[in-house]
């Protein structure tokens, strides 16, 4: 059993009983195992105050690994929606950073809508000291993309076919047009592949 550095909503589930996110990097379904630190869905920041809450298990890291600790979990679930409510608290060596506070709800049913939709809400955020976000492309919101979504690359698996298609709220389409560069409101990824 792996111990995690920071919360993780794992798998992300569709209408049809597939999934879009994966979960560890270690699944031998033809998921790449090259950024193990990829689980999921989740929230994380690599240079906060010095510590890195993005690449922070010890397997990855061992240099300044930040910690973000759960507190105050609630869970609330009926109809078509479920609710997660939790305090994170961001800490580095040994010193707490900062709590956020996290609500997550999740639809199914006629309440997802077409695009099986998820939300995700960070409220609040309360430093306990000065804290500062370094300039980095990693971090912020992510999701580890079950295969059949991957953007096709060169390198990598080419099992399961990678067959997904990204663009995001200014037209900019693929990694290399969307990754590491100026935020937008929105990225999409598409195309369902058939599954085995």
């Amino acid at each position: 059993m792996t111990t995690l550095s920071l919360p993780v909503a794992h798998p992300r589930g569709q209408r049809d009983g597939g999934s879009r996110a994966t979960g560890d990097g270690q699944d031998p379904c033809g998921e790449s195992n090259d950024h193990p630190h990829h689980r999921g869905l989740w929230f994380g920041q690599d240079e906060v105050n010095g510590f890195n809450f993005w690449a922070n298990e010890p397997s990855v890291n061992q240099k300044n690994p930040g910690k973000q600790v759960v507190k105050n979990l609630k869970v609330k679930s009926g109809g078509q929606t479920g609710t997660i409510q939790c305090d994170i608290e961001w800490t580095g060596g040994g010193n707490v950073l900062l709590v956020e506070h996290r609500t997550m709800t999740f639809y199914s049913g006629e309440a997802a809508g077409p695009q099986n939709r998820r939300s995700t809400s960070i409220s609040t955020w309360k430093p306990k000291t000065k804290v500062t976000f370094g300039d980095t492309k990693e971090g912020t919101f992510s999701m580890r993309l079950a295969p059949w979504l991957e953007y096709p690359q060169k390198k990598g698996p080419q099992e399961p076919k990678r067959t997904g298609a990204m663009v995001n709220a200014q037209g900019a389409k693929g990694e290399e047009g969307i990754w590491a560069r100026s935020p937008s409101g929105w990225t999409t990824m598409e195309k369902r592949a058939a599954r085995s």
